[in-house]
């Protein structure tokens, strides 16, 4: 039995603290040198299977050298930095620190892409997707793939490379991007309840062009700025309201309501109402696809569950008031895409939308459609 007032006592290999009146007042701990052992034996078991692990299994061999580096695993050898241990140990993995990042960096783009059927089998054919946007690298790669399967030829870094030159140059997009968070001025402007007026990015813009046959009729709600991108037949301008009855829907509807409110109830849920209405009553309206905010748990959203409708799986950077580019980092709040429209555009829109985001019940609504109509059945 331990007794006797405070003081330190070792027991074989057992260190305790301190006793008091035969109470253990501070932890004890083993003292032991096997605590660095198993460490360096961690160690060594990660650089057999890093060894061993083919290069083509980019996310295996970029996980491996993720838990070296977030682990410290490295310091069981003496080291001090992550950098140190590379550059010293190009036997055990065949390359240094420079390549190692490159090989973590595009592990993280291939779980990015995990959601596809083909993802980037190397380094080099990630590399040009590294440190992009999210949706970007999501679109872009399902160009790839795209590309890839119409013109016959393999997926190599000099494809995907391509595909975003060409993304970048469609779009105006200056590489390489900067990055690090947004000032707190730019994320707070999207909880103002004062602030209405974002516009669509063009990529998605074009996604819904491309869903609609070429064409948008009208945008309900738009300006001459919003045009440069949406490019509709026709649109309704927040002067005109495009919730004004006497303002008429008709033919194919893209539509990106406002944040804010009208009077006690969301502008986003007066049109999501005025949207159901028109496509369950109008027969001139043939389809409306709806971008909103993902207010889950808000009544106003409720009648959008009985269509078909995607998740995005990143936050959009929409376009800030003066018509420039907003981190989609400075967008707190998640998208919804809503589609109302015949069930072989359901179809369409199940399989172009999939790629940037989830559509629940997609199967479901690819077989079936939502509930069409009379007007809307069968082609009419």
């Amino acid at each position: 039995m331990l007794t006797g007032s405070r003081h330190t006592v070792a027991m074989d290999n057992w260190s305790v603290a301190a006793v008091e009146d035969n109470n253990l007042i501070l932890r004890f701990r083993r003292v032991s040198h096997s605590d660095s052992g198993n460490v360096l034996d961690k160690l060594r078991t990660i650089e057999s299977k890093a060894n061993k692990v083919s290069s083509a299994i980019l996310t295996k061999q970029g996980r491996y050298l993720v838990k070296i580096k977030d682990k410290q695993l490295f310091k069981a050898k003496g080291f001090d930095t992550f950098c140190q241990y590379m550059n010293a140990s190009k036997h055990v993995f065949g390359f240094g620190h420079k390549q190692a990042k490159r090989i973590m960096a595009a592990r993280a783009v291939c779980e990015l892409l995990s959601m596809h059927d083909v993802v980037p089998t190397s380094e080099r054919v990630a590399r040009p997707l590294v440190n992009r946007d999210p949706v970007h690298c999501r679109f872009i790669w399902g160009l790839v793939v795209q590309k890839s399967v119409a013109e016959g030829v393999d997926i190599t870094c000099r494809l995907v490379e391509e595909v975003c030159a060409e993304f970048d140059a469609y779009y105006g997009i200056q590489r390489p991007r900067l990055s690090g968070a947004p000032a707190r001025e730019d994320r707070n402007v999207f909880f103002s309840s004062t602030i209405d007026t974002w516009y669509t990015p063009a990529w998605l813009v074009d996604m819904v062009r491309i869903l609609f046959g070429g064409c948008i009729d009208l945008d309900p709600c738009s300006d001459d700025i919003a045009q440069q991108t949406v490019k509709a037949k026709h649109f309704y301008t927040v002067q005109q309201d495009g919730l004004n009855t006497s303002n008429s829907w008709f033919g194919k509807i893209l539509l990106n309501p406002p944040f804010t409110a009208g009077g006690s109830v969301s502008l986003q849920g007066k049109f999501v109402n005025r949207a159901v209405l028109e496509y369950t009553s109008n027969e001139r309206v043939e389809c409306i696809l709806l971008i909103l905010k993902a207010s889950i748990g808000y009544q106003w959203i409720r009648p959008i569950w009985d269509f078909p409708f995607c998740l995005l799986h990143d936050k959009v950077g929409f376009l800030n008031p003066n018509n420039q580019t907003a981190s989609n980092a400075s967008n707190p709040h998640g998208s919804v895409v809503v589609f109302m429209g015949k069930t072989e555009m359901v179809s369409t829109f199940c399989s172009m939308f999939s790629v940037i985001g989830c559509v629940p019940g997609k199967t479901g609504w690819c077989a079936s459609g939502p509930a069409v109509p009379p007007m809307h059945a069968n082609g009419a």
